[in-house]
């Protein structure tokens, strides 16, 4: 059964998942990066989740509620977990991150739920409707999401509250 299941998957979803590891092992390096670099991933994520919710439940309100919800929750929690060092933001251009490997975890997460939701939903077509099963996948993703997303919310507030650059030149003279 498992050897019918990956000879059906489509070769798109292993580029997809070539690509999760490629830019998973990338997040795992201390680096500089820009706003633009640090809003892709996460924005990304959070497209396709909206997107996959949309495709699984339709315009189900308990679906994009839930998942919504626990965006904000999962964001709520990493941002208040969040190692203090493990961002310093020295201008929108200049943004250090320190390595980790949670970034691939949470998106190995997101792959392997999306995959294991899609056989389950299409040997049982009625968990689609299932309110039950509905709550399960949406908080699940929203969750993840959200603390993907934490890292973003955390740059903007930290450049939100960074002086200006002029404010540091005059502070300087």
């Amino acid at each position: 059964m498992l050897q019918q299941i990956l000879s059906h998957t489509p070769v798109w979803v292993w580029v997809i998942l070539a690509t999760l590891l490629y830019f998973g092992t990338l997040a795992s390096r201390d680096r500089m990066q820009n706003l633009r670099s640090v809003t892709i991933l996460p924005v990304m994520m959070a497209c396709l989740s909206i997107q996959g919710q949309l495709q699984q439940f339709g315009w189900n309100a308990l679906a994009l509620l839930s998942w919504a919800g626990a965006v904000w929750l999962g964001a709520q929690i990493a941002m208040r977990m969040a190692n203090a060092h493990s961002l310093r933001v020295e201008s929108a251009s200049h943004i250090w991150v320190r390595g980790s490997w949670l970034p691939l975890t949470l998106m190995m997460l997101i792959f392997v739920g999306k995959y294991v939701q899609g056989i389950a939903f299409a040997m049982q077509p009625a968990l689609g409707t299932d309110t039950g099963a509905i709550l399960v996948c949406s908080i699940a993703f929203g969750l993840v999401n959200g603390i993907l997303l934490s890292k973003l919310l955390r740059v903007r507030q930290l450049l939100k509250n960074a002086p200006s650059a002029a404010a540091l030149q005059t502070a300087s003279v």
